[in-house]
């Protein structure tokens, strides 16, 4: 993750964090948990009356007071970490970094512009922030605009301020977001004798999973003259603009050095086995496969999005799908 991206993610956190704060609740509904963490200096920071109330469906309204009990300037430091939780359980650092607290607000270009027109913050250059009273009048904040570039899965987001190396206020909170699987559409083949798809369909199975069933039929061998091309679209542009991830290789390859789907794929099919090239022609049968979708590894902010998938041989399209699906704050988080 690239700093200004970075920068732009903890000063979205370091906000919600003065907006989320009473008494260690948490009342955004796109986090789950909150813990304080201890404070080593007693003159940084009163969180004070500030309030987070839910304005609609992506806006959040921020209102009350807090106080800075010092100048906070270029000596004063935020770092933050981000864990990943796997399947077992265990915390994995995704990424971090850190910067000064001057630096983050001047940066920024989504929460503080438009903080300034309803509160009496100080302007966006002056550093050190100054130490004093401030009121924030039923600020709305457009949950859209942040930048939660995640991968579906459970989080755990630590940002610490700092000043001399101790701690002047923090936080820990969890994360959880969800991929919606929506529909599945097959591109006919653009001739005869190349693959029937059947039966084949995708069904959305619950948060996070897809169910993947029925029966096809290769019409005929599928080696390493065909290629397998993935294009990923925002559904709001459509698929005629730039793709926002591209991807291709040989349909032998993408088979052969697949770890997270094929292994488990062979369990419910009669999927010849993985390293086999050509695949053979003939009838296949998928077998209700689950597919759990916190294991793809692309990471991607929240949306509607479409998955183009194509098969070709010698630049001729043989045959594709489209899928849609959702990334989105997790249901759990409520």
């Amino acid at each position: 993750m690239n700093k200004a991206l970075a920068i732009g993610w903890t000063l979205a956190l370091v906000w919600l964090s003065l907006a989320a704060i009473v008494d260690g609740v948490l009342y955004e509904i796109e986090l789950n948990n909150f813990e304080a963490v201890p404070q080593e200096i007693d003159d940084f920071l009163e969180y004070g009356t500030i309030r987070l109330t839910r304005k609609g469906r992506n806006q959040l309204g921020v209102s009350g007071s807090f106080s800075v009990l010092t100048n906070a300037g270029k000596e004063t430091q935020v770092r933050w970490i981000v864990y990943k939780y796997d399947f077992m359980g265990n915390r994995r650092m995704f990424v971090n970094g850190e910067g000064t607290l001057c630096e983050i607000i001047a940066n920024d270009e989504v929460i503080y512009p438009n903080l300034l027109e309803t509160s009496n913050m100080p302007p966006q250059d002056a550093c050190p922030f100054p130490k004093g009273n401030y009121t924030i009048n039923n600020f709305v904040m457009d949950e859209q605009r942040l930048p939660p570039a995640v991968p579906a899965s459970d989080w755990l987001i630590e940002t610490i301020i700092t000043r001399g190396g101790k701690i002047g206020g923090g936080f820990r909170m969890n994360q959880i977001t969800d991929v919606v699987f929506d529909s599945m559409k097959h591109l006919a083949p653009k001739r005869e004798g190349i693959v029937d798809f059947g039966t084949l369909q995708v069904q959305n199975a619950g948060t996070n999973m897809c169910s993947i069933s029925g029966q096809f039929c290769l019409l005929q061998s599928f080696g390493d003259d065909v290629t397998v091309s993935t294009k990923l679209y925002r559904k709001a542009t459509g698929m005629n603009g730039i793709p926002y991830y591209m991807f291709s290789c040989t349909l032998c390859e993408l088979i052969k050095k697949d770890t997270t789907i094929y292994p488990q794929l062979i369990e419910y099919s009669n999927f010849p086995v993985q390293g086999t090239c050509p695949v053979p022609k003939g009838n296949y049968t998928l077998r209700n496969f689950v597919l759990d979708m916190t294991k793809m590894p692309l990471v991607l902010p929240y949306g509607e999005w479409i998955l183009l998938l194509q098969y070709s041989k010698n630049y001729e399209a043989l045959a594709g799908q489209e899928i849609y699906f959702t990334i989105q704050p997790s249901v759990r988080n409520h």
